[in-house]
């Protein structure tokens, strides 16, 4: 429980001397003091003999001691003397009626930010009282007046009854009377205050609670059971109950319950509309009888709960607030869906909801509803939760799933599509790596197989990152790019991108990166150095921090794209500090995707299952090294590494050496090959000396010069070894 210290002072007449106590001993001293026992019952008695109310504000004030809950204050109990605020926040309930103070209580300790409630001074009210955590922006007296009006909302909506506004003054008092039955609760969660919400206060003639229980025929017009169903709704989202969600199911639809009973919701009507909206995720048996359980526990407060009827709020804040419902429940109706991955809204064909098609809405909303709805009001509806979300990857993978939940056994069918790309060794004529050629094959099994399953457990789970770049390389017209674009089934053809050169950090990309499942480059060997280092980075990225195109604010959008891409240049690789993160392919030829088109249902629901039995789709870093030795065959050298070989040598081991070693630095060594190569541009030192740790040359420090030990190659040396590399040429 916090520890906050709060002044106590004797009684509500002083102004200076008070303890500081913690909420604990307050409530303490509420339970167990003979004194305030006494004088709480002698008040009670006063007020039974109908003293005048004179005589009991004397009373009260000069004999029960005063609580500050909201803030600590010095030299005085002005504004003008307050020092801090304690985090803590009072709601006060009056009138509450006896037969529904059990309901009453029993609604509050089911809030889970209610730290401590007693009845108040007369017997037939609540303070309750609760912490409220500091927002980023720090606490301030503006951030104080929104943890007072969300919180005193939620209390008061959950009872439903109407509280004091007066309270929510910072220097507001609150005595303190004698209650057995007053409640704690140490393991209490400080309310988390919205400051993007800007609560407003509520008017004089604002009410929360009806005077008198009502039904359904005492609703005014506006009002039907489908459109206060559709408000209790979203009162239920607004609470501390949260949304109807896998966990807080029941949880939902217990309070929904008790939220259309206190509205005066007949029960049979309520569990209709229930049954129809939840029964599909909830079960169609259990929900009569968990409404029928519900309206007998909230039968106290049956019909207290007053529905907004426009009047009490100034500027048409409540006439705004029924539009806002009514747009809702009309968008409700449309049947459209959020897409999480494209943050778009989809109409019923999946296709992308246009601004014509918004004012077209807008429009028939106006018809249907009478109400002159303005189209501000109508887009905040519109991208609110009243529009349900749907992620097509996932649904996408559970329909393939299920389609294919009788195929059990037999070959890889991702093996098999594979299988339709035959890759062969680079075109290296008189390269050691044609000894090879028989595992590239095998090789390329095995990563397009954990690419395929990494693309695919990325959809299932947004903390996984494909950190692979799939790279088919071969002549122009053999189907690369467009068997890669066959892997995305035609049902998830919008979640493709086909790319050429790009500027890969720019916002564009960015956010491309979050909106597609794959992105295919073309010619891709086109790309710079500058472009390769800035595609590894994006490779790696989790996530993205990026406000987009007319949004307000920046967001948080989880990297979702796979990439892949191909060319005709097989040797396209730049970077000397390692290109792990590729993974290119030399292919020969392919099997025309048209001609032989992919079962994509059986495709996905096998990497679905591979995922969920656990297959390794991440590279080890064994097999990464294993793995960038075949990739260095399409590393285009640079005229250094080529005069490097031709001109230097590693020293051979100690004793064994007999050629002449040489210390030089790494501007040394340039300079040589500056001069033997006559180069105009050469490399940075940087690069050149990634190059040398690359091959294995020893760097060493000489006093204050770092370089590396090499052997100079003399002329005949040089020759001897062309005419050894000339020897096997076959003509």
């Amino acid at each position: 429980m916090n520890k906050t210290l709060l002044p106590v002072y004797p009684n509500c007449l002083s102004t200076l001397a008070h303890n500081d106590v913690t909420l604990k001993d307050v409530y303490d001293i509420i339970r167990n003091d003979e004194v305030l026992r006494q004088r709480t019952v002698n008040y009670r008695k006063a007020i039974d003999a109908d003293l005048p109310a004179k005589q009991l504000k004397k009373l009260k004030a000069e004999q029960f001691p005063m609580l500050m809950p909201a803030a600590r204050f010095k030299n005085g109990r002005e504004m003008e003397h307050l020092v801090s605020y304690t985090c803590l926040c009072q709601c006060d309930i009056d009138n509450i009626p006896s037969d529904i103070m059990e309901e009453a209580k029993r609604r509050v300790r089911e809030l889970p930010f209610v730290v401590m409630y007693h009845v108040s001074m007369s017997g037939n009210g609540l303070h309750i009282y609760y912490f409220y955590q500091i927002p980023n922006c720090g606490l301030t007296p503006q951030v104080y007046q929104q943890a007072f009006i969300q919180g005193n909302e939620r209390i008061a909506n959950a009872i439903p009854a109407d509280y004091d506004p007066a309270v929510g003054k910072a220097n507001h008092g609150s005595s303190i009377c004698h209650d057995p039955e007053a409640w704690i609760n140490p393991d209490a969660e400080p309310l988390k205050v919205d400051m993007t919400q800007a609560c407003k206060k509520r008017g004089k003639n604002d009410r929360i609670a009806n005077d008198n229980a009502t039904t359904e025929k005492d609703w005014s017009p506006q009002w039907t059971v489908e459109k206060v169903f559709a408000f209790a709704q979203a009162c239920v989202n607004k609470s501390s109950t949260g949304e109807f969600a896998h966990g807080n199911r029941n949880n939902f639809l217990v309070r929904l319950a008790m939220t259309l009973s206190d509205f005066g919701m007949e029960q049979d009507h309520a569990a209709q509309l229930m049954k129809q909206e939840y029964a599909s995720q909830y079960g169609e048996e259990s929900i009569p009888s968990l409404v029928a359980g519900c309206y007998k526990t909230a039968a106290a407060m049956h019909g207290r709960r007053a529905l907004p009827d426009g009047k009490g709020k100034k500027d048409g804040d409540r006439k705004g607030d029924v539009k806002m419902l009514l747009a809702a429940d009309f968008l409700r109706s449309q049947g459209l869906k959020f897409d999480v991955i494209t943050h778009k809204l989809k109409r019923t064909d999946m296709t992308d909801l246009t601004d014509r098609d918004i004012n077209s809405m807008l429009l028939a909303c106006n018809v249907e509803t009478g109400q002159n709805i303005s189209a501000q009001t109508f887009r905040a509806a519109l991208m609110s939760n009243c529009i349900p979300e749907f992620n097509p990857l996932n649904d996408y993978l559970d329909g393939a799933v299920k389609a294919c939940e009788a195929e059990t056994g037999g070959s890889s069918y991702i093996d098999q599509v594979a299988g339709m790309v035959h890759v062969t060794a680079p075109p290296l004529a008189y390269s050691s790596v044609h000894s090879e050629e028989m595992g590239v094959s095998a090789l390329w099994l095995t990563c397009f197989r954990k690419w395929f399953v990494s693309m695919v457990a990325s959809w299932m789970n947004p903390k996984v990152v494909n950190q692979q770049m799939l790279v088919l390389i071969g002549p122009q017209g053999i189907f690369k790019s467009t068997w890669l674009d066959a892997l995305i089934p035609d049902e998830l053809v919008t979640y493709r991108c086909r790319q050429s050169g790009t500027n890969f950090g720019d916002k564009d990309e960015q956010l491309r990166c979050a909106e597609f499942a794959m992105v295919n480059y073309d010619e891709f060997d086109r790309l710079s150095s500058a472009d390769l280092d800035n595609l590894k980075s994006l490779i790696t990225t989790p996530d993205v921090n990026i406000r987009a195109p007319y949004g307000s604010t920046k967001e948080r959008r989880v990297r979702l794209a796979s990439y892949c891409a191909s060319g005709n240049k097989f040797q396209f690789l730049t970077d000397q500090t390692g290109n792990r993160r590729f993974l290119p392919f030399y292919v020969e030829r392919i099997d025309s995707p048209f001609d032989n088109p992919i079962d994509h249902r059986r495709l996905y629901a096998e990497a679905v299952r591979m995922v969920k039995e656990g297959f390794a789709y991440w590279f080890t870093t064994d097999e990464i090294q294993q793995f960038s030795h075949y990739v260095e065959q399409f590393a285009d050298r640079t005229p250094e590494e080529e005069l490097l070989d031709v001109y230097f040598d590693m020293p051979r081991p100690v004793g064994k050496e007999t050629r002449t070693v040489h210390f030089l630095t790494t501007s040394e060594i340039q300079a040589k090959l500056i001069c033997y190569g006559n180069l105009h541009r050469p490399i940075p030192l940087r690069t050149l000396c990634q190059i040398l740790d690359n091959k294995g040359y020893q760097r060493m420090r000489n006093g204050n010069r770092r370089g590396y030990i090499v052997v100079e190659l003399e002329a005949t040396e040089i020759n001897s070894r062309r005419m050894m590399v000339s020897a096997d040429i076959p003509f």
